[in-house]
């Protein structure tokens, strides 16, 4: 879900941002006379990860927004941004420190497939189908475990790893 509301976080230089890789793609399929909203939605009904190309071209348009809405605000604050779901791939990692700036924390959920499979279906969106579910989880497998593992190994960048498995109000709380 995002949020695309720049909080102040108590540091009075900087404005937290949230906004979801997966809700910013739907809006490009929504929008009109999109360049990208055919390809991303294919992708999508597939379960299958956009390319890093798509994805940075997509995410860089509505960071910048954020970036320019915080700046009217208040021009001291630089907006820090959560991003969920991101990055996927290696490639989402080099072209986003090529194309818009660092990487340097990576939070994750921790949670086994049945756990997480189930969330999915429960929250009932269009796309949360058991085969599309089982075809993202394979991805994850194939494509974000490597990031995260990659991350994990860089003493620059600082992962941190919250426990998905327990009841939902305590994952987020």
């Amino acid at each position: 879900n995002s949020d695309h509301s720049n909080n102040n976080n108590g540091n009075g230089g900087t404005s937290v941002a949230h906004l979801s890789v997966g809700d910013v793609l739907r809006k490009e399929v929504s929008t009109k006379g999109s360049k990208y909203g055919s390809i991303i939605s294919e992708i999508i009904s597939r379960g299958d990860i956009c390319p890093a190309d798509i994805t940075i071209s997509v995410l860089r348009k509505e960071l910048e927004g954020i970036s320019e809405n915080a700046l009217k605000e208040n021009a001291s604050k630089k907006p820090i941004f959560v991003i969920d779901g991101f990055p996927r791939t290696e490639g989402n990692v080099t072209e986003f420190e090529k194309q818009i700036g660092s990487c340097s924390c990576l939070l994750y959920l921790d949670c086994d497939e049945q756990t997480m499979k189930q969330r999915l279906l429960n929250r009932g969106r269009a796309d949360d189908k058991p085969e599309i579910i089982d075809a993202r989880f394979r991805g994850y497998q194939t494509q974000t475990l490597p990031v995260i593992e990659s991350f994990i190994q860089d003493p620059n960048r600082v992962v941190v790893k919250v426990d998905g498995r327990g009841h939902i109000d305590r994952v987020f709380n």
